[in-house]
């Protein structure tokens, strides 16, 4: 998970420019407006960070948010093959 968030990270830095037209997390839009690419690099890293401790958490839900954020990352990488395979 942690190749994806780096791929995502170069991906939005290298388009910059236009990453308010096509980012979905209205937080890093937020962040991204507010202080540039900087926050948007802790922003991606805390997500990371709370999915791998949730991971670990020894509660009921996190048998449910770890395969969801697995499959959330997994299509990440799909749509990253899909738009550099494309180029």
């Amino acid at each position: 998970m942690g190749v994806v968030t780096l791929v995502d990270l170069l991906f939005a830095f290298r388009n910059q420019h236009t990453f308010t037209s096509w980012e979905m997390n209205p937080v890093a839009v937020l962040l991204f407006n507010l202080g540039g690419f900087l926050p948007l690099i802790f922003l991606r890293l805390g997500v990371d960070f709370f999915g791998f401790v949730m991971s670990h958490a020894q509660v009921s839900l996190a048998r449910l948010i770890t395969p969801l954020y697995f499959v959330a990352h997994l299509y990440l990488v799909v749509c990253y093959a899909i738009i550099f395979m494309d180029r």
